[in-house]
């Protein structure tokens, strides 16, 4: 996983009477996953049994920039591991690229729970840029729970970041893109960004390109 927000091990009962337990903002960030790596996100939990240990919240996933390059006998790619419909995950204003030899891109992938529990989430799309031919799932393993907001993606067969810089290009889809700011994430606004030449941190423009930096 390129990032792996699973359930608690050690202290069940502070973290279930946690409210930050059930919420994560992951924003403003340039993921790029090694080819061994088929899945960039995994919401919820890992262990068959535990699920009432799992996360039971919302993730929002908003202005990063992500670029999958799964190869060889890995055919697909998956973005959203969301293990139960128990965990939703709120997702725009990114960047989605998948190399040209993965053979199947993919939203979501599913994972086995136990008797009473539906894997798969409820993921809701705002607008993101990704690659042309995206399905839901792999043709052999479609994937329950829910996936709305379809209709809101822009595609394209050409990256409009850089894949090096993952910079946006000018007059690129992702230019002037992002819709506006959910309410639920006020408190972590996306002030800032990552130079591509030093990699300091720099202010952000209010107006925004999709994904993680300006062009």
């Amino acid at each position: 996983y390129g990032i792996d927000l699973v359930e608690e091990q050690d202290y069940g009962t502070v973290a279930l009477a946690d409210p930050a337990y059930h919420t994560a903002f992951v924003y403003g960030n340039q993921i790029v996953l090694p080819p061994s790596s088929s899945v960039m996100l995994h919401y919820g939990g890992d262990h068959i049994g535990s699920e009432a240990q799992y996360r039971k919240g919302t993730l929002y996933f908003y202005n990063n920039t992500v670029r999958l390059r799964a190869q060889g006998t890995v055919n697909g790619a998956f973005l959203f591991r969301l293990s139960t419909t128990d965990e939703t995950a709120q997702v725009w204003n990114n960047v989605f690229t998948f190399d040209p030899g993965i053979t199947y891109p993919a939203m979501r992938t599913s994972q086995e729970v136990d008797v009473g529990y539906t894997a798969g989430g409820i993921l809701n799309l705002g607008v993101n840029w990704i690659t042309a031919g995206w399905a839901d799932s792999d043709p052999w393993h479609p994937v329950p729970g829910q996936l709305n907001g379809s209709q809101n993606m822009i595609t394209g067969t050409t990256p409009p970041v850089d894949l090096t810089t993952l910079v946006p290009l000018a007059n690129g889809q992702a230019v002037g893109k992002a819709q506006a700011q959910l309410p639920q994430v006020a408190a972590y606004p996306v002030s800032y960004e990552t130079d591509a030449v030093t990699y300091i941190a720099q202010p952000r423009p209010t107006t925004m390109d999709l994904g993680a930096v300006e062009h």
